[in-house]
């Protein structure tokens, strides 16, 4: 039980870094990502372009030091940011 706490306490540290802080069109990217949709289709879905939303994408990879998507939707899942 002290490892489980300890290990919540890390993550919440780990949420709120800086770095790990997700714009609101980031999220809104993310969250179409995590229902398992693609770029074109996320881009129609929200009446921005493709190359945007992959744009978006990319910044929170970025943020979350992810190498694709479906590792990004996992970290975010992980630390219930989705």
């Amino acid at each position: 039980m002290v490892i489980h706490y300890q290990l919540r306490f890390i993550a919440a540290k780990m949420r709120l870094a800086p770095k790990q802080t997700l714009s609101p069109r980031e999220v809104m990217c993310l969250m179409w990502a995590t229902k398992g949709k693609t770029a074109p289709e996320t881009a129609v879905l929200t009446g921005i372009n493709a190359r945007t939303v992959q744009h978006y994408l990319d910044k929170a990879r970025e943020k979350f030091d992810a190498q694709s998507v479906p590792q990004l939707v996992a970290i975010a899942k992980d630390r219930g940011l989705v």
